[in-house]
């Protein structure tokens, strides 16, 4: 046969081009294929079917009728399945599992992993074999429980229930899958082999089937027999009777399905195996041998549940029921443990049976009675008294007779001899601690008995009540409340119960009898077993007391240490642990039994005993401690393997024996080199099994090993030794190599524990072998971080060699807990080189050469399908993997992509490639993977990108490439990296271009280019360029984060993204300026993308509002002057700009502004002022004013004005076009005064800042140019020596002289306003000086101008008549409109209130730095009024009660009364903003008005308070302002909001505010003789001295009579309380356009060395035992 064979393996022989197909394992390409299919196809169908039928079954069982699947109420044995039950839900998983096979086969899954198919074919079978076999001890079970119900044939013991039962059903799991996997395994290595174990498989399960099926006929048939024997005992037609005839018919039916599927399975097995070749080329044979295998376990099935179905009512038979009552708890009947169904209680009907009860007990009483003779006469004559009596009990009770004889052959106790104990035992501690050990024993023996006699007198005090049926009848009363019943009468059933007194006396005296022999019994054995444990402890004693090297032991100093009396007393203490040890051993029982000690105390806490018993594995270790004290002491370091040696010995747990582990390394007590050799030692002995001793393997858990090596501490100590080493200041280079030897030492025994501990699958102890071997690296590197760079470069070779092999070794083992910690190693310790290794190893390209530079790289990426497939099958693998290759680049030092960094950088940069590709391939090519890591991915991307921003080139490119295939998903991987970081290249900007041009407005390309460019860094970086620019050559400037060609070609692919979604109208006078734009623009076009392509429809103009919000970020005036802007700026004529201005609509004409901005900023035309008037530039700031936007227009004047003044001086401001520019600016209609502009030019402005209200754009505009102004003088100190010149100033003087070209600027508000900004920035400077001059003059100018007005009036013709403002004129018809004031404009008209229209005059608070300026400038100008007004008061009292006005009236005034400084102060002191700078100060002129006093003639006259005489309601007002202001400040002096600094400031306005308002409320202080100095603190004496300063009248002089007041001087004013030194600090700082870039940041201090990435913990390891060594005591002598 085999020479006929064309192909042959496991699945398939194929016979003269005719194929044949094994169909346990394939069903493809054969024969067979077609019939095979509907047979598994039917097969799964029937599957189906009985799984549902069974699970309806299990359900109604299980959870509707409350049965188990296991009895816990049965005592003895520990196999207790309840056989319907646990078949059932076995047959059923059989049939789940053969259907999950059926369809492996059929949709052909795996085809290539024959271990999987031929396992997934076998397992259900022994799921179905396991369901007969749990059966079968289901019945043998009830065998051995029914001795109650019956009396004659053999009964099975539960030992033996318990081993045969175990054997049949764990049998076929065992071997069977062994020969199903290696048939599989062997498949394509070995065939013959492979055959051999499918022969070998089904020769056993032949033998399984024909032994169980043999069992089960036996068990059955016994079983039959004793129910038939008991059936005899009732009355034949009865319902007992009925019940017990059926239960045997549905165990006889059951039993004959068992053994004919058993049968029938095991001939086709034994068939195939011995003529598998002949069957599988035999299609016929083949095809009818797979229909009765396949069908043969569902039909059983189906015959099962049909004998489980026939008769639900079988679980009631009661005549089966042998109850045994244990208080509530009611044990199963014969009946019960076949069924699995509880037993109802019933009453006893039966006379036989009510005699057999005492019968029992007087069995019971003759067994304790044995036990009584054994353990107080003796076991010779127990043995000798009970031997008749015991072979009588044989007829009568085989379950007893078996106990007997069990506790028979224990009643000699002897010497156990157990491979622990050798020649080196002591052999009088080991007699001891036997005969300790026998007495507790003997103990426990009691002990059981006891608890016996308890539990029986509960069984058996039920038997005491006869139960007898009671049948009653319920009358309703007549007097019941009324209900509506069918009828009044109602049947109760009930049973009453008897209580038997005959028997009770005799039960009583039998019960006593018993309690009394026992309690004797324990007595007696009991205090032997202290005895000899006192006699125990004393040897030990003895023995350490007496030891040579005692005085050691004591720790007495200068104590000579003697090694032969060392050596000598280290033996007799080996010999003493031997014995403790050996007798640890065999106290502690097997792993299948409950240890003695524990079982010993659950009876003791079920008797509720108040003696104590010994327990002796507690003594036994609490010895071994006392002794191994002193072993350590004495023993040295190498000696101590023999503790762990017998620990690995011991089983139970080692957490009281954690102290003996030490190794801890200390570096008085230890040699390094010999520490780190033991070190390595102990640890082989703990992890590798083959250097252990394999006569006795070690018996400790999972949870053992853990709490060993938190004992010995591997980091800690690792940690120590390298500090040990490293830190010694005569290391040598043997040192530091020693100390990587140790370490692979170390890392190579951790490997072999690791790999041992995955052997016996203990999961936690492998991931904590792990850690600690990441640990060490991670220890490891940190140290070797300390050396300096020659030692580093000396064993950096070794370090490349160390992690390599850990790296290797982790991905060996390929197990997830392991691989947790690849990302925590220490990759920045090793070189490029040896990352590179380490990526290939890890990506499994171990054969890719290395990369000779980038561009090679990218032309040839590696195959990466291993990877992938691997990712495919092990998931959580792969997010470790991925975080291990994050961690490798990020690794790696930034600046991979610099050219300048040789060699190592462009391997770097290679590396970071291909694990960037690799990432990319993972999450968004493959279709696999990238549902599973995309997520990882992602935040991958983002942690390498901010490491090499250059990676993102990388994605652009791939992105581009593939972007059909990823789509959205370019987006959402873009959005998580750090654009911002990125410095994007001329060739990334072609690829952007490309996918720009490739879709439509709202296309996914278009957004994805739309995100990328709105998120680049636009700004500056800290470095200061070498060259300076030509327009701005007073400082060098910061470079830009993106090199400036980078901006350039953005702008022009704005323009051309702006022609391809919104084009300009191609009008022939366009034609050569849409020629020369796109010849711009094709400088870097793709070839395969024409400059230019169908515009598409964007009606809304979203591309351009999007192109000028980039546009803004450019920084295109610092950029070179471009050719392109150039050209296109020559062809951009007048009628173009008249036709953007006035043609066409919004998008178009904003297009075009955009177009004129971008050529405006890169053309000469914005850096020199004679190009700029020559090129129109106002017509073209004009266009982008009103058509662009406007905040463009701020950003450009902001940039060119500085320029011009610095190379021109002031001709840019004497160019009329700049006043009607301003005008137009300040009057725009759709944002006058820029103000939404300058809100998106200062997005986050400092919130403190005093610029931070100046928001809009004008005011924006001039804070740069001033601050540019500052920033020249700073840099130029030789032009700003003290009286030179200064661009600061000049840039002052001109933004005045500009706001004043404006006719009748005053009566506007928004010229107010900007009047307002530069008084402000004129104050900040200290150079309100010059805001004063420019402001006389000004007044000066306006009275001329006003008295030329007046007088040229009356010959004006009404043609003749100037224009004027309608309010100026109004306010020229006012009775007081002799008045010239610069603060009387339209501006404060619309304050006035009707009923003062013509009398008081307007406040303004939203301009008090102008107002201030101009009140300062007013009071100065008011002196001569005021001398006048102290003159009138000093000629006599009687004129204090005329009225003020009637007073100042006879004063020659060019003002109205109500226009005098001490009103005029004290409105706008009223409307000041509470948190205002210059509130204080008007405050403080305001007084300074109210106290001011002059000395006329010796006479001191205070004229300042007498303006309020008759006006008290006006110091009212103001008393309650100042209360405001005091409370507004204690309010913000406690606001969590406000920092300390105002917090302090808030406190000192709040007691100058709190003084102002006890001035106004004290007259005295307008006394002449008042001393200011006395007065108390609060009152702020000094500041109300400055108030109260007297002006002198000397010789009626006139001139400066008033001295140093705050509006003649500066420093007279309390600039302390509006941080006037701090004023111009504040200015420099507000980032004004331009500041930016001529900013140079202080230098930062170093950056600190690299932080360590390992921290080690102190040792938490046990302190070892102390040693406290007992004088032994010998108790008192007794006789004999």
């Amino acid at each position: 046969m085999d020479q006929q064979l064309l192909v042959r393996n496991l699945t398939h022989h194929c016979v003269d081009a005719v194929c044949h197909c094994d169909w346990r394992l394939s069903i493809v390409n054969c024969e067979e294929a077609t019939a095979m299919y509907f047979i598994y196809i039917v097969n799964i169908a029937l599957s189906a079917l009985v799984v549902a039928v069974g699970c309806v079954l299990i359900f109604h069982r299980m959870v509707v009728k409350g049965h188990r699947l296991w009895d816990y109420s049965r005592s003895g044995g520990c196999l207790r399945p309840k056989p319907v039950d646990t078949m059932l839900v076995l047959l059923t998983i059989y049939n789940i599992l053969r259907l999950v096979s059926s369809l492996v086969l059929v949709l052909d899954v795996a085809p290539e992993n024959i271990i999987l198919r031929s396992f997934l074919f076998e397992i259900p079978w022994q799921f179905g074999y396991g369901s007969f076999a749990l059966y079968l001890v289901g019945i043998a079970q009830t065998l051995a429980e029914s001795h109650k119900a019956v009396s004659t044939g053999w009964l099975p013991s539960a030992t033996v229930v318990d081993l045969l039962g175990s054997w049949f059903f764990l049998w076929p799991f065992v071997i069977n899958n062994i020969c199903s996997v290696l048939a599989g395994v062997y498949a394509e290595a070995n065939l013959y082999v492979a055959e051999v174990f499918s022969r070998l498989l089904y020769g056993f399960w032949f033998l399984h089937d024909t032994s169980l099926s043999a069992a089960v006929l036996f068990a059955g048939y016994r079983l039959v027999r004793i129910l038939n024997s008991h059936l005899v005992k009732f009355t034949k037609g009865s319902v007992r009777y009925q019940a017990v005839k059926t239960g045997i018919f549905k165990i006889k039916m059951l039993v004959g399905i068992i053994i004919i599927c058993l049968l029938q399975f095991a001939s086709f097995l034994l068939l195939y195996g011995i003529l598998r070749d002949l069957i599988m080329t035999s299609t016929a044979g083949s095809v009818i041998l797979s229909v009765i295998w396949t069908y043969l376990g569902p039909l059983t099935t189906v015959f099962v549940e049909l004998a489980i179905i026939i008769n639900p009512k079988i679980e009631k038979n009661a005549a089966l029921v042998t109850s045994s009552s244990s208080g509530n708890n009611t044990k199963g009947s014969t009946a019960d443990c076949i069924d699995g169904t509880p037993i109802q209680s019933t009453s006893f009907d039966n006379t036989e049976e009510d005699t057999a009860y005492m019968t029992d007990i007087k069995y019971q009483q003759m067994r304790y009675q044995q036990l009584y003779e054994k353990h107080v006469l003796g076991p010779n004559l127990s043995e000798s008294r009970f031997s008749v009596d015991r072979q009588n009990d044989i007829r009568e009770d085989m379950f007893y007779r078996k106990k007997n004889d069990d506790n028979a052959d224990q009643t000699a106790p002897a010497i156990v001899s157990t491979p622990s104990i050798t020649n080196e035992d002591d052999l009088i501690l080991t007699a001891k601690l036997n005969e300790y050990q026998s007495q507790l024993d003997q103990v426990d023996e009691i002990l059981a008995t006891m608890h016996e006699v308890k539990n029986y007198e509960d069984s058996i005090a039920d038997r005491l009540l006869k139960h007898d049926a009671d049948t009653r009848t319920l009358t309703r009363s007549k007097n019941a409340p009324s209900k509506k019943r069918k009828d009044d009468k109602k049947i109760r059933k009930d049973q009453q119960a008897t209580f038997q007194t005959e028997e009770n006396a005799e039960l009583k005296a039998i019960i006593q009898n018993l309690r009394g022999e026992i309690n004797m019994a324990m007595t007696q054995r009991l205090p032997e077993a202290k005895l000899t444990r006192k006699g125990t402890q004393l040897f030990i004693d003895e023995s350490l007391w007496y030891l040579q090297c005692q005085p050691e032991l004591r720790g007495e100093q200068d104590v000579e240490s003697n090694p032969v009396a060392k050596q000598a007393d280290l033996n007799i203490l080996k010999k003493l642990l031997n014995s403790l040890f050996a007798a640890d051993h065999r106290g502690l029982g097997t792993d299948n039994e409950l240890p003695k000690e524990a079982e010993r105390k659950q009876l003791v806490a079920e008797l509720g005993s108040k003696e104590e018993i010994p327990v002796f594995s507690e003594d036994v270790r609490a010895w071994i401690m006392h002794v191994a004290a002193a072993y350590l002491k004495l023993a040295p370091l190498s000696d101590y393997k023999f503790l762990i040696r017998h620990l690995l010995r011991c089983s139970g747990g080692i957490d009281w024996a954690i102290p003996l582990v030490q190794y801890t390394f200390i570096k008085e007590d230890h040699d390094r080199a010999t520490f780190m050799e033991e070190y390595i030692t102990v640890l082989r002995l703990l992890f590798d099994p083959l250097s252990a001793d394999k006569s006795h393997p070690s018996c400790w858990t999972e949870e053992d090993y853990l709490l060993c090596l938190d004992q010995l501490s591997i980091v800690h100590v690792y940690d120590t030794i390298l500090h040990d080493t490293l830190e010694s200041g005569t290391r040598t280079a043997g040192d530091l190599d020693g100390l990587f030897t140790f370490s692979d030492k170390l890392n190579d025994v951790l490997d072999v524990g690791i790999q041992t501990f995955r052997t016996h699958q203990y999961s936690t102890a492998a991931k904590r072998l792990a850690q600690c071997s990441s640990r060490i690296s991670q220890v490891l590197a940190d140290h070797i971080s300390d050396l300096d760079a020659k030692e580093q470069m000396q064993v950096q070779k070794r370090m490349d060699e160390f992690l390599l092999k850990v790296v290797d070794r982790y991905l060996e083992t390929k197990e997830a807990n392991v691989w947790h910690f690849l990302p925590a190693l220490p990759y920045h310790s090793v070189s490029i080189r040896a990352l590179w290794n380490i990526t290939t190893h890890m990506l499994d390209i171990k054969n890719y050469e290395e990369a000779q530079d980038l561009q090679h790289t990218l032309e040839s990426l590696p195959d990466i399908s291993r990877l992938l497939a691997f990712l495919v099958e092990n998931q959580t693998q792969g997010i470790f993997l991925l975080g291990c290759l994050s961690n490798i680049v990020v690794a790696i030092p930034t600046g991979a992509d610099s050219i300048s960094q040789g060699v190592e950088s462009e391997l770097s940069a290679c590396l970071i490639t291909i694990i960037a590709y690799t990432f990319f391939t993972i999450a968004f090519l493959d279709d696999n993977l990238r549902d599973v890591y995309h997520k990882d991915v992602r935040d991958s991307f983002s942690t390498i990108c901010t490491s090499h921003p250059f990676t993102i080139s990388l994605l652009l490119r791939w992105t581009t490439k593939h972007f059909d295939t990823i789509n959205g998903m370019a987006l959402y991987l873009f959005r998580s990296l750090p654009v911002n970081r990125w410095k994007i290249l001329k060739s990334d900007l072609v690829m952007l271009h490309e996918l720009l041009c490739q879709g439509t407005m709202g296309s996914v390309q278009v957004t994805f280019v739309r995100y990328i460019l709105d998120h680049l860094n636009y700004d500056y970086e800290g470095g200061q360029g070498t060259s300076k620019s030509k327009t701005q050559p007073w400082h060098g400037r910061k470079l830009p984060f993106l090199p400036y060609e980078i901006h350039e070609e953005l702008a022009f692919l704005l323009l051309d993204a702006c022609q391809i979604h919104h084009p300009l109208p191609d009008a022939e006078k366009n034609e050569d300026l849409i020629k020369t734009v796109g010849a711009a623009v094709s400088s870097y076009l793709p070839v395969s993308a024409p400059p230019f392509l169908s515009p598409t429809t964007d009606s809304s103009g979203g591309i351009i509002k999007w192109s000028w919000k980039i546009a803004l970020q450019l920084k295109l005036y610092d950029c070179e002057v471009s050719p392109r802007a150039s050209d296109i700026e020559k062809s951009i004529t007048n009628s173009f700009l008249r036709d953007i201005l006035h043609g066409h609509t919004d998008p178009v004409a904003s297009h075009g502004a955009l177009l004129i901005y971008i050529s405006f900023m890169l053309s000469p035309t914005s850096r020199y002022f004679l190009r700029f008037e020559a090129g129109s530039g106002w017509d073209k700031l004009l266009v982008i004013l009103r058509r662009g936007q406007p905040e463009s227009v701020v950003k450009v004047l902001a940039e060119i004005i500085p320029a011009f003044v610095f190379m021109h001086g002031d001709d840019f401001f004497n160019d009329n076009n700049l006043v009607n520019f301003l005008r137009q600016m300040v009057d725009l209609k759709n944002d006058p005064m820029l103000a939404r502009a300058g809100t998106s030019i200062t997005v986050n402005p400092p919130k403190d800042s005093l610029f931070a209200t100046d928001n809009n754009g004008v005011a924006i505009m001039i804070g740069a140019n001033i601050w540019h102004g500052v920033f020249i003088d700073s840099v130029n100190s030789d032009l700003a020596t003290a009286g030179g010149f200064s661009y600061r100033d000049l840039i002052l003087h001109s933004w005045f002289k500009t706001v004043f070209c404006k006719q009748d600027w005053m009566w506007n508000e928004n010229y107010v306003a900007i009047m307002d900004f530069i008084c402000k920035v004129a104050f900040c400077l200290h150079r309100h000086d010059l805001a004063r001059e420019m402001l006389v003059k000004e007044h000066t100018l306006f009275i001329q101008s006003r008295q030329q007005s007046n007088s040229s009036i009356p010959s004006t013709s009404p043609s003749q008549s100037p224009q004027r403002n309608p309010l100026r004129l109004i306010k020229n018809m006012l009775p007081d409109a002799q008045y010239n004031s610069l603060l009387t404009g339209e501006w404060s008209l619309a304050s006035l209130t009707t009923s003062n229209l013509f009398r008081s005059a307007g406040v303004e608070d939203n301009s008090l730095w102008f107002a201030f300026e101009i009140l300062q400038m007013e009071t100065t100008r008011d002196q001569d009024a005021r001398l006048a007004f102290a003159k009138l008061l000093s000629k006599g009292p009687d004129l204090v009660e005329t009225s003020v006005s009637s007073l100042l009236k006879t004063i020659p005034m060019d003002k109205p009364v109500d226009f005098l400084s001490p009103y005029r102060w004290m409105q706008h002191a009223l409307v000041c903003s509470p948190n205002h700078p210059l509130t204080p100060l008007y405050f403080q002129s305001f007084f300074s008005l109210y106290f001011a006093n002059v000395k006329i003639d010796d006479q001191l006259v205070f004229y300042g308070a007498m303006y309020f005489h008759k006006k008290q309601e006006l110091i009212e007002k103001l008393r309650d302002r100042i209360a405001f202001l005091q409370t507004y400040h204690s309010q913000r002096q406690s606001d969590k909001k406000c920092n300390e600094r105002q917090q302090r400031h808030s406190e000192i306005l709040r007691q100058i505010y709190y003084s102002m308002w006890l001035w106004l409320d004290d007259e005295n202080l307008l006394k002449p003789d008042l001393d200011p100095e006395g007065l108390p603190k609060h009152y702020s004496p000094d500041r109300l001295s400055q108030c109260r300063k007297t002006g002198i009248l000397k010789d009626n002089e006139e001139k400066d009579w008033e001295g140093c007041r705050p509006w003649e001087v500066v420093s007279e004013l309390w600039l302390d309380l509006v941080d006037y030194d701090k004023t111009i600090d504040a200015f420099k700082k507000f980032p004004w356009i331009g500041s930016e870039k001529f900013y140079i940041e202080p230098e930062m201090p170093p950056r600190p060395k690299a932080r360590k990435i390992s921290h080690v913990y102190p040792s938490q390891a046990v302190a070892p035992p102390a040693f406290i060594p007992k004088k032994p005591t010998h108790p008192l002598a007794t006789p004999e």
